[in-house]
């Protein structure tokens, strides 16, 4: 039996939040953010499953102020 092999991609995007200390900040964040949005297209993708990426970005947003 041949296994098939099939190649997923997705591109994330991410915007920089104004309110950052720093340009490098901001740009990590947004690094971070495509990052996220790419795992989030790849998991409905393959899976089949949405994810609401408002409320998941809250949540993170809230427990990295935390820190």
């Amino acid at each position: 039996r041949g296994r098939k092999v099939m190649t997923v991609s997705a591109k994330g995007l991410g915007v920089a939040p104004l309110n950052t200390i720093s340009p490098a900040q901001a740009l990590a964040l947004a690094k971070r953010a495509a990052v996220v949005d790419a795992y989030r297209q790849l998991g409905e993708k393959m899976y089949g499953i949405r994810i609401d990426a408002k409320i998941q970005f809250v949540i993170w947003l809230q427990e990295a102020l935390l820190l």
